[in-house]
């Protein structure tokens, strides 16, 4: 997962509410969030 500035700005305002943080959040880690979920379902570790 990507960390900067940036993805703490996006993460601080999507807490705040904010959706098209919470989006572009989302679409900008899906990869990582996606097989994280896959692995976690799966069983595999």
């Amino acid at each position: 997962m990507q960390t900067d500035d940036r993805s703490d700005a996006l993460v601080e305002n999507a807490m705040n509410g904010d959706r098209a943080s919470l989006e572009a959040l989302l679409r900008r880690e899906q990869d990582w969030i996606f097989n994280l979920c896959r692995r976690l379902v799966s069983g595999a570790g």
